[in-house]
């Protein structure tokens, strides 16, 4: 089982803030989390994007910035081994980099905004990506580390100007300072990740935050506005739906790949959260792009008429 991780970063000796760059066969990273904050620009790779309570599907020009302390991760899927299927560069720092109080003078009032909105991280739209994509590539081609930081901060400036982006806070979750609750909710949600596909033991997740299940039924609650098996569940349902759309797998196998057992209780579930059936959710995303052929999936009817 995966655990998150408490990733120590240390900035390089003449920079205040760390520029990393990965190329690899496939995002190895685990769950895990640091108090600095961070910006990640995925520059080759496809797979699903872990942050928080959030999951989504990523590709290249994926850009993410997250507050302190947020477990995340990047998990690459479909790769031909032995060639460089992943690449990004992640920009780390901490909010007193500069100074303690270097982001409250009034000129950086948009950037702390910015910094405050990061807590529950944050996607950008393409639309500005090609641009931030470009100044995050020079920032770490540069070798000039006083040209390094003013474009820093330029990024920084046209990051917290925008209104093309999404706040990734859709299960409300909390950051949280204290360190022992912080350890506890994140192996929590380690534990979803790791298991949501397959089996969840209430007992066992219960175990792992040491409380017991009555006790950590209320906790996560708490924290994420919702239960235990609410959230195991929705992710499950977003796993379906990027299942649905990017592979051929039948609802059938969608439903096992995804934890149900039952085919009939899945499609309950996802017509109860998505308002159609798996099949005619994958009909309309197909239609819109005049892919969809009537004689498709027809066996698969009869499972969506057992659901009704």
């Amino acid at each position: 089982m995966i655990k998150p991780f408490f990733e120590s970063i240390n900035s390089q000796n003449d920079n205040s803030f760390a520029v990393r760059l990965f190329e690899q066969e496939a995002f190895t990273s685990p769950y895990h989390y640091h108090p600095e904050f961070e910006l990640t620009l995925i520059d080759k790779g496809t797979g699903k994007r872990y942050i928080g309570d959030h999951m989504d599907h990523f590709s290249n020009g994926d850009l993410a910035f997250l507050g302190p302390n947020l477990p995340h991760c990047w998990k690459t899927e479909d790769y031909v081994k032995g060639e460089i299927n992943a690449s990004s560069i992640v920009i780390q720092f901490t909010s007193d980099f500069l100074g303690h109080d270097f982001f409250s003078k009034p000129e950086l009032s948009e950037i702390h905004k910015l910094l405050e909105r990061s807590q529950g991280g944050i996607i950008y739209d393409r639309s500005i990506v090609p641009e931030i994509s470009r100044d995050i590539k020079n920032i770490a081609k540069e070798e000039v580390n006083f040209k390094r930081l003013h474009l820093f901060l330029d990024v920084l400036h046209k990051l917290s100007i925008t209104s093309d982006f999404t706040l990734l806070n859709r299960l409300n979750y909390i950051p949280i300072k204290s360190g022992s609750d912080l350890e506890r909710i994140n192996k929590v949600f380690a534990y979803i990740i790791d298991n949501y596909k397959t089996t969840v033991s209430l007992d066992e997740v219960a175990q792992l935050a040491c409380m017991t299940p009555n006790a950590f039924c209320k906790y996560f609650k708490k924290v994420t506005q919702k239960t235990f098996i609410e959230v195991v569940v929705e992710y499950r349902l977003h796993y379906a739906t990027t299942q649905l759309l990017h592979t051929n797998k039948s609802v059938a196998q969608v439903s096992l790949d995804c934890g149900f057992n039952d085919i009939v209780h899945f499609i309950r579930m996802f017509k109860s959260k998505m308002q159609v059936s798996p099949l005619q959710y994958k009909k309309k995303f197909l239609k819109s792009f005049n892919l969809f052929d009537d004689s498709m999936h027809r066996e698969e009817f009869l499972s969506d008429r057992e659901a009704v």
